[in-house]
């Protein structure tokens, strides 16, 4: 099956801001040759966060291969593949880089504008047309619990007695790539579950169930600020 990971970054948040400046941060995530780039580029926050949202993806892919994976960042080194990595344009931006650690090798699409920073990580060489997708949007938090009561209420009078519980973030973060998924293979919503499990004290990735049975389909999701976001393999 093959791996995805994502990672989303909202450049509104206050804690984005003015990060480059900020050595200590700078030298504890980013190798010499990221932070000289960084340095150098016309957007350097922009660039920064660009670096840290392939690292974050790159490693949800390899620590599915690997759970014993410690995520440290500046071991994780980014390689632009392109020069234009730099250009955001009034209709957005997008670039390809490349994620190694430990000769293990990601591919990074990343896309975004002045709002946001998606990341979308895979195995290297999983690039065929149509093996994965992903999303991007906007949390409406009150749009987004009212589609959790509906799931919910859904689910309930089905039968079933697991429900969405978890923070709002997350639960959106979920809902959003369960609509998507159902949408994708003509499926009710309700049919599908997105659950994590609890390994040695720590939440694993998130998987899916497809009534009740764990489907062939590997999927990352991501949250921060307004923004949620994930991707999925195709089998």
């Amino acid at each position: 099956m093959p791996r995805v990971g994502n990672d989303v970054v909202d450049l509104k948040e206050k804690e984005t801001f003015r990060k480059s400046a900020d050595e200590r941060f700078v030298q504890r995530v980013f190798s010499i040759e990221e932070r000289d780039r960084i340095s150098a580029a016309a957007h350097p926050d922009r660039v920064l966060w660009i670096f840290w949202a392939a690292k974050e993806a790159a490693y949800k892919v390899f620590v599915k291969k690997d759970p014993s994976i410690i995520f440290a960042h500046k071991q994780f080194h980014v390689q632009p593949l392109c020069e234009t990595y730099d250009c955001w344009t009034y209709g957005g931006f997008k670039g390809r880089f490349q994620v190694e650690h430990a000769g293990n090798v990601s591919d990074v699409g990343i896309e975004g504008n002045e709002e946001y920073i998606h990341a979308l990580a895979r195995e290297k060489g999983l690039l065929e047309k149509g093996s994965f997708d992903f999303f991007c949007e906007k949390i409406d938090v009150e749009e987004g619990l009212t589609q959790r009561k509906f799931f919910n209420e859904r689910r309930l009078e089905q039968g079933s007695h697991k429900v969405l519980i978890g923070r709002k973030e997350s639960i959106l973060a979920r809902l959003a790539c369960i609509r998507k998924i159902a949408e994708r293979l003509k499926l009710d919503p309700s049919r599908l579950e997105i659950l994590r499990e609890m390994t040695d004290d720590q939440l694993g990735p998130p998987f899916l169930l497809i009534d009740g049975r764990r489907a062939n389909m590997d999927i990352s999701l991501s949250h921060h600020g307004c923004w949620a976001a994930g991707a999925y393999s195709l089998s």
